[in-house]
């Protein structure tokens, strides 16, 4: 059952947004272009934090930006383009909310990483269609419950060995991954920007700390209605 949110007037968008839940380290938007650096051609060069922390997303070589879909998206090609962050510090506990699909599955393709020494995050890895496992930095998970092409939102919640995550309202893959945090936060490829993902990233919110399951449900409503999703 989802929760019933007020719109805006004109907008057709929530009033609710990811700032209402306390602890948020980072949110990204690629469908508010006022956060989208991108040059005529759509290759991104930065997307903005819209938190107000400053953990911009930037790619500054050419060959390796994304590029911005007239969906609201970026589009990671698998082959050279990734976005990233070298100075963000997130420990565990910590919670994220991905909006995103995967237009094609390889296993061992980086989807959201911490950086080459101090492995976090999640992955493409197994066997296909579409598993996927997280780590910190032991991978855990074994998770196909993704389909293919589709946009979802992936709930990922990692505190040790109380760790979780989900697909939309799935059945959730619990495990312990590790203690690690994001000692670096890279979008569309492993920490050390190898293995690269073909994948569209809609949505992305990070906070602090394990959140509650009604915080999180708020959380997936929001993003169910900024992007006209269906479970």
């Amino acid at each position: 059952m989802h929760i019933s949110l007020a719109l805006d007037n004109n907008a057709g968008l929530s009033k609710f947004t990811p700032k209402k839940i306390s602890g948020l380290l980072a949110w990204y938007d690629p469908s508010d272009l006022s956060s989208v650096t991108k040059d005529g051609s759509n290759l991104v060069s930065q997307i903005s934090d819209k938190s107000g922390n400053g953990i911009q997303l930037a790619q500054p070589t050419a060959l390796n930006k994304p590029v911005w879909q007239s969906d609201g998206s970026i589009l990671f090609d698998g082959v050279n383009s990734y976005l990233r962050n070298t100075t963000a510090n997130i420990p565990q506990p910590f919670t994220i909310l991905l909006v995103y699909k995967n237009v094609t599955w390889a296993s061992g393709r980086g989807i959201l990483t911490g950086d080459a020494t101090n492995l976090c995050g999640v992955r493409q890895q197994g066997s296909p269609p579409n598993e996927h496992k997280f780590m910190a930095p032991t991978l855990v998970g074994d998770n196909a419950s993704m389909a293919l092409n589709t946009y979802e939102i992936l709930t990922m919640q990692f505190n040790g060995a109380s760790s979780s995550f989900q697909f939309n309202n799935k059945t959730a893959t619990t495990g312990n991954p590790g203690a690690n945090g994001l000692g670096a936060l890279v979008i569309g490829a492993r920490g050390d920007y190898s293995s690269k993902s073909n994948m569209q990233l809609k949505g992305l919110a990070i906070y602090s700390g394990a959140l509650a399951s009604g915080d999180i449900t708020k959380l997936k409503n929001y993003f169910i209605k900024k992007y006209s999703l269906t479970f």
